[in-house]
């Protein structure tokens, strides 16, 4: 007969073979676990699994919760579709303390993914920071703390991952960098070291792609970088100049990269710096262009070399193709036939020109009104007084035509239409004059040669 204390102790050896042999995969280091223990991680993968699969995250929660703390290392699955039940919690959160809660939550599925998983030779660490980095901006983006963290995963990611980052990501990146650089918290040096480094993987994924579709979406993506660092108050003309300077000369017999950079010059505004002219004149050695031929007559203009400044934006107008920056060739051209010239019926023919290729551009009109109320000024449109005093009727008339055509210049327009209406003849002068009456059509006279509408000062 077996003793009290012989079956205490087979009792507590048996207890212990048993836990010994039911343990988690947390505990032992494992996929699954052991026993009992692995056996419920593979049915609660499998029931989360087809859940979650389904959209149905409740049902998928709790199986999932059982596998994410009790095999962790089980299968990428926990953490594939373990975002989605847990911004599927985000979501349906009652409060802002409970959303709070599974953001972090959810940090924390992406940190022990890159635990688990982060030696994926397709999925690795990096390419989990970078997904970690698109949740938290996509949740938190209005956070400075939070966009500081977005940043800083985003950028081990695109250094880790370099021309496979995703392009959403590089293009989400530089959106970051830019409302970073807006409150101080990168540098001007900052800003322009991400936005080369991403230009250049966004360019190296182009040339790597031979999908049409891929190709526009990457051009996409490259021209709205572009845009958005010219227009983020880093690419002042200085900074530009100190960006292209060696660059330039490396690249000069490199078509593509001396187009975009005249490109990039163009959207800055800085058309004045020397780097633009150098490049515009090894692009027009390689192949002439409009944009090179505009950008050479832009280096004479500055040396006050008009003649040659003239031959070449000649040039560029009948090189250039898109309707709209051929009108700003001519409109400069324009400019400079008033102001360098004194040439005023060339400038208007230049100004027309540039109103028939792009109709809705109010500019053109104001120039020609500038150049009428000019002319009254100095009296070029006859002897009599009225005769000069009704250049401004015309004055008026171009600037109203602007105000229809292009509201970006309403304000403008309205201004000069107010201060010279002051200038028009008053009812006594016209009274007195046989040939003008209130009302009646006029022809204003000199180079003008222009009908419009008598009217007195009011």
């Amino acid at each position: 007969m077996k003793t009290k204390k012989t079956l205490t102790t087979i009792s507590l050896l048996f207890l212990l073979a048993v836990g010994s042999f039911a343990q988690t995969g947390l505990e032992t280091g494992t996929k699954y676990g052991h026993g009992q223990d692995s056996i419920d991680c593979r049915l609660n993968a499998s029931l989360f699994y087809e859940a979650a699969k389904q959209g149905s995250y409740a049902d998928a929660l709790g199986p999932w919760t059982e596998c994410y703390e009790k095999c962790p290392a089980s299968t990428r699955n926990i953490y594939t579709y373990g975002v989605k039940i847990v911004v599927w919690q985000i979501t349906n959160a009652k409060t802002e303390e409970k959303k709070e809660e599974y953001i972090q939550k959810l940090m924390e599925v992406f940190d022990q993914r890159i635990k688990y998983f982060g030696n994926h030779p397709r999925y690795p660490e990096a390419y989990i920071l970078g997904e970690k980095a698109t949740a938290l901006y996509g949740l938190k983006k209005d956070d400075i703390k939070s966009l500081k963290d977005a940043y800083s995963w985003y950028k081990t990611s695109i250094q880790g991952m370099g021309a496979k980052s995703k392009a959403s990501n590089l293009q989400t990146f530089m959106a970051i960098n830019y409302e970073l650089y807006n409150v101080s918290e990168i540098t001007t040096v900052d800003l322009i070291d991400n936005y080369e480094l991403v230009q250049k993987l966004l360019n190296e994924q182009l040339e790597a792609t031979s999908d049409q579709q891929e190709k526009d979406l990457l051009e996409q993506v490259l021209e709205a970088n572009t845009t958005n660092f010219a227009n983020s108050g880093a690419a002042n003309c200085e900074t530009m100049e100190e960006l292209f300077a060696e660059k330039i000369e490396a690249n000069k017999t490199d078509k593509i990269y001396l187009e975009k950079s005249l490109n990039f010059f163009e959207k800055t505004g800085c058309i004045e710096n020397e780097s633009y002219y150098r490049a515009s004149e090894y692009l027009h050695a390689i192949e002439p262009s409009a944009a090179a031929a505009a950008g050479i007559a832009g280096s004479y203009i500055k040396r006050n070399d008009i003649k040659s400044a003239l031959s070449y934006y000649s040039e560029a107008i009948n090189l250039e193709t898109d309707a709209e920056k051929k009108a700003k060739y001519l409109y400069t051209v324009a400019l400079i036939e008033f102001t360098k010239q004194n040439n005023y019926p060339s400038a208007r023919q230049y100004a027309r020109q540039a109103i028939k290729e792009n109709p809705t551009w109010g500019d053109p009109y104001i120039l020609i009104g500038d150049l009428y109320q000019q002319s009254a000024q100095k009296r070029m449109l006859g002897e009599k007084d009225i005769e000069n005093l009704a250049g401004y009727w015309v004055a008026t008339d171009m600037y109203e035509k602007a105000k229809k055509v292009d509201a970006s210049v309403a304000e403008k327009a309205s201004n000069l239409i107010k201060l010279y209406s002051n200038y028009f003849p008053n009812k006594e002068m016209i009274f007195f004059e046989p040939d003008y009456e209130a009302g009646k059509i006029v022809t204003v006279g000199g180079w003008i040669d222009e009908k419009t509408i008598c009217r007195p000062k009011d």
